[in-house]
């Protein structure tokens, strides 16, 4: 079970970081066409498929997109559920650290974070739904 927990944390992994590199190839290749998101940020409700996070990445709309930021996930907690334990729930705490701008200090984003990824049939973890809710 740990192998597995462990594959579904790397994944979660890369799927953020590929938002912050804006690497649309990846990001579809690990999520599912119809995932769900809630966006506290950005909608007051439900947001269906993989195209409107597309979007927003590849056009820089999130705030704070940037290949130079680092991504950390925070306690992060990995359950494996699921008949053929193929659905893992990923909670954590997001970190983001910005590097240093004209003042020279960093700065820091974080927000609360479940997502929800599925094993398919070959072995790969994609996304098929995750939930942001502020920190502060």
């Amino acid at each position: 079970m740990e192998e597995l927990e462990d594959e579904a944390l790397e994944a979660t992994q890369q799927l953020l970081e590929a938002v912050y590199r804006q690497d649309a190839e990846y990001y579809r290749a690990h999520a599912t066409e119809d995932m769900s998101a809630y966006e506290w940020f950005i909608a007051p409700g439900r947001i269906d498929g993989v195209d409107f996070h597309l979007h927003l990445t590849a056009a820089g709309g999130m705030t704070g997109v940037s290949a130079q930021a680092r991504v950390d996930l925070i306690a992060p907690r990995v359950q494996i559920v699921g008949a053929s334990n193929d659905v893992a729930i990923v909670t954590f705490t997001l970190l983001v650290t910005y590097p240093g701008g004209e003042n020279g200090k960093a700065t820091f984003y974080t927000d609360n974070q479940t997502r929800v990824l599925v094993k398919d049939g070959d072995g790969i973890w994609k996304m098929v739904h995750f939930h942001r809710s502020p920190t502060h």
